[in-house]
């Protein structure tokens, strides 16, 4: 019997995004299928992030469409769009508090309040990370940077997203710490309507997790 095929998770199509003074970046198209990657490259202040906070609608687009498994994104509030399209930041946000709280922080708001967050789950993501359980109580302001882009994204593989945007996810990491990161992302994506757009410069997370390339 065939296997199925799976709609694609994202299509990207003559994307323009709002640059800023002197930004100048041509029309993006791209289709991520279910289980894979897209890497944006090209050089330093070529858009990349921008790309990407276009892609979380967290700036808006110039022109063009996204369609998040085939839904227009003018047809998706921008609050459901980002339950399913978590953007990690290069330096991760925390909120004052505890690594704990910062991991509930998403399950107090509305469109999320009938999720429960799983303490067993993410005690499991962060020794997946080479965190200690005793993190959980630390004061999330006052903990390493590496440390903060690692809990940020056990925050976001907690709300069971399809797709992670991520901007240099392993930069704040030791080789150690980068392999433990790559490994758990290849192992996440390799599951069924899930894929991951990023930017990064590491290999070790691009020999993992290979896929298609948006060259800007």
């Amino acid at each position: 019997m065939p296997t199925e095929r799976l709609q694609p998770l994202l299509d990207v199509d003559n994307l323009r995004i709002a640059g800023g003074p002197g930004l100048t970046v041509p029309a993006v198209s791209f289709t991520l299928e279910s289980s894979s990657a897209v890497w944006i490259t090209g050089p330093s202040g070529s858009g990349k992030t921008t790309i990407l906070k276009t892609l979380a609608r967290l700036l808006p687009a110039a022109g063009g469409e996204m369609r998040l498994c085939t839904a227009p994104w003018k047809e998706v509030s921008p609050a459901r769009w980002r339950s399913r399209v978590q953007y990690l930041h290069q330096r991760a946000v925390m909120f004052r508090g505890t690594v704990r709280s910062n991991l509930s922080r998403p399950f107090t708001l509305s469109l999320r309040r009938s999720l429960k967050l799983d303490m067993e789950e993410a005690t499991q993501y962060l020794t997946r990370l080479l965190l200690p359980e005793e993190i959980l109580d630390r004061d999330a302001m006052v903990i390493s940077v590496g440390e903060a882009s690692r809990v940020a994204l056990v925050r976001a593989l907690l709300l069971n997203p399809d797709i992670l945007l991520l901007d240099e996810p392993t930069a704040a990491l030791d080789p150690a710490g980068r392999a433990a990161m790559a490994q758990l992302l290849s192992e996440w994506v390799s599951l069924p309507k899930r894929g991951i757009v990023g930017v990064t410069h590491d290999e070790s997370v691009r020999n993992l997790l290979p896929g298609r390339e948006v060259l800007l």
